[in-house]
């Protein structure tokens, strides 16, 4: 990278305490190219090149290099109820790659995206993007991240919400050296609603950063958070959820849970769920709990004639199929085929 680039974030930042990019530091990483594969347009939708820059992003290094560095972006918008779920493939070529994305919904507009990000080849993926959604618009995001041991993946997102905007979100994390999403939800119109699903299932000496930052600026906005992890090997998880409440935000409903299950002695999660509550018209609560395989429960399947793997695979289905849940019929196979995937190669 070029020297006038700015520092990457340190773990002595607020928010970077538990995702270090020291290996980055002094690297001069080629610039490469941004792949996108996009599923047919249909009337309402539209995707065009975009040179935009991406609003309300927080002020850090990574987002400053990748705002500098950007190699190619697009920009989706979206009129009308649109049926079908539409699909973005992102790759690449080269060391290095930033893209850039901005998906706007116009009012009363709906979509199921299914966002896929598939680098394979030793790289740095350093993205940023904005999400605007307009008074009644409904976003249905399901990100999917699937990347090569050898890859960094970084992407930081806005998301803003009119009035009685909808977005719901899921997020897979999985594969890739080191990951961060670091998504930003801006609640900035009455009766607007967020909700948030993660799933990390990492493993090896993985290391994935789930870290989102949701703002609760209008009165009766709800929001939900469930993040789940499953860590096996010498791998890391981490998920930090802050959550604010300003003043004049009465009776916003905010809630947000963090559970993991360890696979090994090993393995290690950093939960840090935060709450910052200006008023008292509200209703919010937060949790987080990190644990092995129940001994109890595991008991109670082998004295029902299961074998040990079996009964451990067995809870550790079910602890993923809870997260599940929350998908919409349209996209739950889709997912369901990729954590299978993952839990297969992990139960041997």
């Amino acid at each position: 990278m070029p020297v006038s680039l700015p520092e990457w974030p340190t773990p002595k930042q607020e928010g970077w305490t538990y995702t270090n990019l020291k290996a980055l530091t002094g690297l001069e990483l080629a610039a490469g190219q941004t792949l996108l594969e996009n599923t047919p347009l249909t009337a309402g939708l539209s995707l065009t090149h975009w040179e935009g820059t991406p609003a309300r992003l927080p002020d850090n290094g990574a987002v400053k290099r990748a705002l500098a560095s950007a190699d190619a972006g697009w920009r989706l918008d979206v009129k009308g109820q649109i049926e079908a779920p539409f699909e973005l493939t992102f790759g690449g070529v080269g060391v290095s790659t930033a893209p850039r994305l901005s998906i706007a919904l116009a009012p009363y507009a709906e979509l199921t995206l299914i966002e896929r990000h598939h680098q394979s080849e030793p790289t740095l993926t350093n993205m940023v993007g904005e999400i605007v959604l307009a008074e009644g618009a409904k976003l249905t995001h399901i990100r999917l991240q699937q990347c090569g041991d050898g890859v960094t993946h970084l992407d930081t997102r806005s998301i803003t919400l009119a009035p009685n905007a909808t977005y719901n979100g899921f997020v897979l994390v999985q594969g890739a050296a080191l990951s961060r999403y670091e998504p930003h939800i801006q609640l900035e119109g009455a009766g607007a609603e967020a909700t948030l699903n993660g799933l990390l299932l990492l493993s090896g000496t993985q290391h994935g950063d789930l870290t989102s930052h949701l703002v609760h600026a209008q009165p009766r906005g709800n929001s939900h958070q469930s993040v789940r992890a499953i860590i096996s090997g010498q791998a890391r998880g981490t998920y930090q959820g802050r959550i604010v409440v300003a003043p004049h935000a009465r009776l916003s409903d905010a809630q947000q849970l963090s559970r993991t299950l360890l696979l090994s002695p090993q393995a290690e999660m950093n939960a840090k769920p935060e709450l910052e509550i200006l008023n008292d018209d509200v209703k919010c609560s937060h949790g987080a709990s990190i644990g092995a395989i129940d001994p109890n429960a595991l008991f109670y399947l082998r004295s029902r004639g299961l074998d040990e793997q079996s009964a451990r695979s067995l809870l550790v289905d079910a602890f993923v199929a809870e997260s599940l849940t929350p998908l919409p019929p349209s996209v739950l196979p889709l997912v369901q085929t990729e954590v299978t995937r993952w839990l297969e190669a992990q139960h041997g």
